[in-house]
């Protein structure tokens, strides 16, 4: 379904291939670029698996433990320059509220309403029109040069898309100053200006131009790279416009391997192939076929389309294809996005499709994404395989914290069964794992079994920390407190400080009150007290009556 509303972002530096405008410049100021996008259900629901695929491996992946080792190590190199409790205090808060303030389900509707947006407001049809060449440069200016004024006049008219006036004026350019620095990529404009204009008189004038392009513009220029695929490009529309020369320039180049990735023309198959797929299924399925086929590389996006397309069907032949495909296609991301297609596929032949891939491949990357798909696979069997597989000690634990954070995604996931999972996990890493899966769950059973982990002292430091960092925003005060006064080491003690340092509740400046005036231990009263200096608590006359009895009492 294409957008109807089009929405102009301004921006300071152009994205790859998708330039379309630019403004009027001054000679010292870099041109400010205007791009518009369109996207098709197919992206949208690509956009939110991969907004959701991104926040289960940021919970998988953060590891607080070692951004806090690495701010002590740094602070510790200053020595007594800086106030080590106060600066970790700091950090270590920040490190807190990042991993537990992530909201999955906010973060989750806040991508799919993004993604509605984007897709009610933009429009796609220019993403890969190349004002600058593929690999963006910025345009280079040379002052002093003879067509210096003319040439940046073209510019600022083309930058408009007004490709008739453009063309005339980068013509103007080289007629007047053949010999000017910016000869090559006048050239190059004018032919692409007119390959815009698309009329057969305009195509046959920028191939003149593009053909006339002497060997100062073919080797030593920076458009050398660019000239290829604009040539291929104005061949293949001189072709369709049943002009014979181009044909046979077109079949002469194919025939000496002369094969330009034209990203434009694939761009706009990828297009037509999700429009026919939702126009009409049945007609689109030997498209699809063929497509999956090719096996050149300038067409692996293609086939990365049809591979989400195919997925689409769910039933046996579809499980064919991908399958296929995860086995032969020499894209390897194409292979990664057909085993991640079969998750999606909810049937027998999906579920045994993957659990055949992960017990037979010998790629890690291959196996841990088909370990992905069958967690998320609907298939009973599925779910029953991949519990199984996180119990078992032998399977490398990345792929059992992937399966754990896959089936954290599932709501059907209870409490009960992560509490008999949690006895059976044998590392912290997996452990931690398991704590971030639970702590998307919001239920008070799973803050209290939480919080049970948290207190018990037979559970490892890193443990009792990884659930801290994921309940310390929400836990009762009370809670933590009493977490605080069984707490047997200075670390717990002082990761407790700095979640009560964050919170804003007067329980919380209460319980920071009473750690820095009874405490023993001088870094974490220390730490209370520099967390009692905090702007929202600054006024608090509470805080202002400790800090004097404090002084006071230290006479």
């Amino acid at each position: 379904m294409r957008a109807t509303t089009l929405v102009l972002i301004a921006c300071a530096l152009p994205l790859p291939g998708s330039v379309i405008a630019q403004e009027k410049v001054k000679p010292d100021q870099k041109p400010k670029t205007k791009i518009a996008y369109e996207l098709t259900q197919e992206d949208l629901a690509k956009l939110k698996a991969d907004a959701d695929a991104f926040a289960h491996e940021f919970a998988a992946r953060f590891d607080h433990q070692a951004l806090k080792a690495s701010a002590e190590s740094f602070v510790k190199s200053f020595g007594s320059r800086l106030d080590l409790v106060e600066l970790e205090a700091k950090v270590d808060a920040i490190a807190h509220g990042v991993a537990s303030s992530i909201d999955y389900k906010k973060l989750h509707a806040d991508a799919e309403a993004l993604s509605r947006d984007i897709a009610a407001k933009v429009d796609f049809r220019w993403l890969q029109d190349p004002v600058e060449p593929r690999w963006q440069q910025q345009q280079q200016w040379y002052q002093g040069d003879p067509a210096d004024s003319l040439y940046r006049a073209a510019y600022a008219i083309f930058g408009r898309q007004q490709y008739r006036q453009a063309a005339e004026r980068f013509a103007e350019v080289r007629a007047k100053h053949p010999n000017t620095r910016y000869f090559c990529d006048a050239a190059y404009y004018e032919a692409f200006s007119r390959y815009r204009l698309g009329t057969q008189t305009d195509l046959r004038t920028a191939h003149r131009v593009l053909d006339g392009m002497d060997d100062r513009c073919r080797t030593g220029s920076r458009r050398a790279a660019d000239v290829p695929q604009l040539t291929a490009r104005v061949n293949t529309a001189l072709a369709r416009l049943g002009d014979r020369d181009a044909v046979e320039r077109v079949r002469r180049a194919a025939s000496e391997g002369q094969n330009v990735c034209d990203t434009e023309e694939r761009d706009v198959k990828i297009q037509a192939l999700s429009a026919l797929a939702q126009m009409d299924p049945e007609t689109a399925t030997p498209v699809l076929r063929q497509v999956l086929d090719s096996k050149d590389p300038c067409s692996a996006p293609i086939r990365r389309q049809a591979i989400n397309l195919v997925a689409r069907r769910n039933d046996p032949e579809a499980v064919t294809i991908l399958g296929r495909i995860a086995r032969s296609d020499p894209n390897r991301e194409n292979q990664l996005e057909a085993v991640r297609a079969l998750g999606r596929v909810s049937n027998e032949t999906a579920y045994r499709a993957l659990d055949e891939f992960f017990r037979s491949t010998g790629d890690d990357k291959v196996k841990l994404e088909a370990a992905r798909s069958l967690a998320r696979n609907e298939d009973p069997r599925a779910q029953a395989t991949v519990r199984a597989l996180v119990e078992r000690n032998d399977v490398d634990e990345e792929i059992r914290a992937a399966v754990i954070s896959a089936l954290a995604s599932r709501a059907n996931t209870s409490v009960e069964y992560w509490r008999t999972l949690y006895p059976k996990l044998e590392s912290d890493e997996l452990r931690s794992s398991l704590v971030y899966a639970l702590a998307r769950n919001e239920s008070s059973e799973a803050k209290a079994f939480l919080i049970s982990v948290a207190r018990n002292p037979q559970e490892s430091h890193a443990t009792r920390e990884a659930v801290l960092s994921r309940i310390g925003a929400t836990a009762p005060v009370a809670d933590l407190y009493k977490m605080f006064l069984t707490a047997d080491t200075r670390s717990m003690r002082l990761s407790i400080v700095r979640i009560l340092a964050g919170r804003r509740e007067s329980e919380a400046t209460d319980r920071l009150i009473d750690i820095a005036k009874s405490g023993t231990d001088p870094d974490v009263r220390r730490a209370a007290i520099n967390a009692l200096g905090h702007s929202h608590r600054k006024d608090d006359p509470r805080v202002i009556k400790a800090l004097g009895e404090i002084i006071g009492t230290s006479r």
